[in-house]
């Protein structure tokens, strides 16, 4: 896929309000709960931003959700799942 540079912004863009939809439905039952957490919308390789985050904001943990993987879902894990476990400084636990 070639993008001409004039493109790009609008496609990361693009991705990073996605992202903000798809966060708008735990972040109403997060906030009716009055479950206090924060909601992070980054771009680039998961792994890596996450544990750039961890950094920067002193995280003592990371809680994430996974996909689910078919009839294998019980045996194995998704590999952006198995890089951030691998890759994160804190512990993780994940949520299917």
């Amino acid at each position: 896929l070639y993008l001409a540079p004039d493109m790009i912004d609008g496609v990361k863009a693009g991705l990073t309000n996605e992202g903000k939809r798809v966060l708008d439905d735990a972040i109403a039952l997060l906030t009716a709960a009055g479950v206090p957490f924060q909601a992070h919308v980054e771009l680039g390789n998961v792994a890596e931003q996450v544990e750039a985050e961890v950094q920067r904001l002193g995280c003592d943990a990371v809680v994430m959700g996974t996909r689910g993987l078919g009839n294998f879902g019980g045996l194995l894990l998704g590999s952006v799942a198995t890089r951030v476990i691998h890759e994160v400084s804190v512990p993780v636990t994940l949520i299917k």
